[in-house]
């Protein structure tokens, strides 16, 4: 009998977005491998040209995933009033507490261009104005 958490009850596409952010948490983008994600995601890598097309669009797709979240509230009323920032900042932090190297990820994205998410994250700026 099977788990729920057992890797062939979660789906593929879930388990290599999981993969991706242990892999690229733990180190640089350019020393990530696809077969090192696939490997932790207990598929193969062609799954990830499959769900994702290349290493690249996994790792933009990653961090939307991770920020989708934060960025619903930037485009709701929520912040409208001062409750809607203490939401906000609570949701935050429990996001970021799921991830803790996930600030250093972005920071690195933004400030140092480590990896291809600032395209990503710049272009969801334009999308808000």
């Amino acid at each position: 009998m099977t788990k729920p958490n057992e890797p062939n009850q979660i789906p593929v596409q879930e388990r290599l977005i999981n993969a991706a952010i242990a892999c690229f948490l733990d180190d640089e983008y350019h020393k990530v491998t696809t077969r090192q994600i696939a490997a932790q995601a207990d598929t193969n890598a062609s799954m990830i040209r499959y769900y994702f097309g290349n290493k690249e669009s996994l790792y933009e797709e990653m961090i939307r995933q991770t920020l989708q979240p934060l960025i619903d509230v930037l485009d709701s009323e929520m912040l409208e009033s001062s409750g809607g920032f203490s939401e906000y900042f609570k949701l935050y932090y429990h996001t970021m507490q799921q991830n803790p190297k996930f600030p250093v990820l972005i920071l690195k994205v933004l400030a140092l261009n480590h990896g291809p998410g600032k395209r990503l994250v710049n272009a969801e700026d334009k999308e808000r104005v």
